[in-house]
């Protein structure tokens, strides 16, 4: 029997939530701050995950938390 490794859409939400939070304090974003955002853009975040946990993000964690530091006001020494 074939094994797969099926992961519930909450489950891969949560992961991904929690990838781009990780991603924003790596940038140089405080904790209170990244917290904030996420939970203002949780619909934006919600659909750039897409509903196919098997196919993968629409977009990545990654540019996911550029294009919310670029949306926001923060004020973050890289340059971006």
């Amino acid at each position: 029997m074939a094994r797969t490794n099926r992961v519930t859409y909450s489950q891969f939400l949560q992961e991904y939530r929690h990838d781009i939070f990780q991603m924003l304090l790596s940038m140089g974003v405080e904790r209170s701050a990244a917290a904030a955002l996420m939970d203002e853009y949780r619909q934006n975040i919600e659909v750039w995950a897409g509903h196919r946990p098997e196919a993968g993000s629409i977009v990545t964690a990654q540019m996911a938390a550029r294009m919310l530091v670029r949306v926001s006001d923060l004020d973050i020494d890289d340059g971006l």
